[in-house]
């Protein structure tokens, strides 16, 4: 039911925008607790736009638009790809994150990331939530804030 009030969402609010929407589905996310919704669009390029910001931008927008259709107790955890393009991101930074982790936990220090997106940050915190000897945490302020990989040494 939520799914399809997201949907139904997003789907008025790029038509109000003039955009042709082929397809929007909805599918299951390379992020477990989260529901991907696939934009399949011949305008990709201007919803994406440079590095992603208008996807991200208008992510956020959607997001708030959604919010308020929900109590936040009931707000599910949602994003939106277009083109298959957050997908590919996604993995991208999983792949930074396990390599980070393996290097904490070779050399048993603390890795200090980028500074990253609140939505870059998330991904790696996702990805490596369930990884042994491993925490991570958040640390900065605004377009600096960066993702600090923690070695956790486990007693037995």
């Amino acid at each position: 039911m939520s799914t399809q009030i997201i949907k139904e969402t997003i789907n008025e609010f790029l038509s109000k925008m003039g955009v042709e929407i082929k397809s929007l589905s909805i599918e299951d996310s390379e992020l477990p607790e989260y529901t991907k919704f696939l934009i399949d669009t011949p305008d990709s390029g201007i919803l994406i736009g440079k590095d992603g910001e208008h996807l991200l931008a208008l992510a956020y927008v959607l997001r708030k638009v959604v919010e308020k259709k929900f109590d936040n107790d009931e707000l599910p955890k949602f994003f939106i790809d277009v083109g298959g393009y957050q997908a590919n991101k996604i993995q991208k930074i999983q792949k930074v994150a396990q390599i980070m982790a393996d290097r904490a936990t070779a050399f048993k220090r603390d890795i200090e990331l980028p500074p990253m997106s609140a939505y870059e940050r998330m991904v790696i915190h996702s990805t490596l939530s369930e990884t042994n000897n491993i925490a991570t945490e958040s640390e900065g302020q605004g377009r600096f804030r960066r993702v600090i990989v923690r070695y956790t040494e486990t007693m037995n």
